[in-house]
């Protein structure tokens, strides 16, 4: 079972990203585009979380969970907002470098030794990231570029904080508690929230539609990963391949394509490193 969850993943993770692209042009607003995606989520979370039901009880897990949602809320605004600038590919590519961040923060927390094949791969995704820049349209670009670098932080905090949590809550339980703090947030963070949904409610199939996707991505990682999480990520990493060609036919978006096949191909080979 683990194939099929790992490339529904793959499928979800291609789908998901070119919809956040085109959502783009019905809310403009990355923060109110991270609001729906958290909201729709967590609506569709709830079901997994009621058959689950398991509450954390201690502070420390409690302090973890609202750390790991402030990084979540950083995260989706910084990523939403790089989709105004950059195509899909590139942001999934440059997305990788968290996987650097990640392996750094087990370096100097973990004290995790640092290997060859690390180096290797961490070279790798640099390289590609710089390869997927559009150089020629910098100006526009740059914010976007820096929006995803700086989220791939808040992400690899993220997941850092994951991997600890999931030791003490169960899997969806964890997803909910991710996801309903982060809506609680932008009900605070987010001025004259009530207006601007008011403006854009109507606007928001297409969110419905990435919050869905979303839940079919965490739950096939979940349920993938207890069976073969090596293989399961491989292929789900591969599923960067789906996005190029989903720009070139679905998008029309053929500009540098070569360049996009050479990037996506050395982002996957580093992050394969990397894992």
């Amino acid at each position: 079972m683990w194939l099929l969850y790992a490339l529904i993943g793959g499928i979800a993770t291609a789908f998901g990203s070119l919809i956040s692209k085109k959502s783009v042009a019905y809310v403009k607003d990355p923060w109110m585009r991270s609001f729906y995606f958290s909201f729709f989520f967590l609506i569709l979370i709830i079901p997994f979380f009621l058959f689950e039901f398991d509450i954390p009880k201690d502070f420390s897990t409690i302090i973890m969970l609202i750390l790991a949602s402030i990084a979540v809320v950083i995260g989706n605004y910084l990523i939403f907002k790089s989709y105004m600038y950059l195509n899909a590919s590139s942001i999934n590519v440059i997305q990788k470098l968290k996987l650097a961040w990640i392996l750094i923060i087990g370096i100097v927390f973990l004290k995790q030794s640092l290997q060859l094949k690390d180096i290797i791969g961490m070279t790798i995704i640099f390289a590609a990231s710089l390869i997927i820049i559009d150089y020629k349209n910098w100006k526009t670009n740059y914010h976007g570029v820096m929006s995803v670098i700086v989220s791939t932080l808040a992400f690899s905090a993220y997941a850092f904080a994951i991997s600890l949590l999931s030791q003490k809550v169960k899997p969806f339980s964890l997803l909910f508690f991710l996801t309903i703090i982060p809506v609680i947030m932008y009900c605070f963070i987010i001025k004259d929230l009530k207006k601007r949904i008011i403006e854009t409610y109507k606007k928001t199939r297409i969110m419905i539609l990435a919050a869905a996707i979303g839940v079919v991505y965490n739950l096939c990682m979940v349920l993938g990963v207890k069976e073969e999480p090596t293989k399961v990520f491989f292929v789900i990493e591969a599923g960067i391949i789906l996005i190029v060609i989903g720009e070139y036919f679905w998008m029309k978006d053929k500009r540098n394509i070569l360049l996009k096949i050479l990037a996506v191909a050395l982002a996957i080979a580093g992050a394969i490193l990397l894992r």
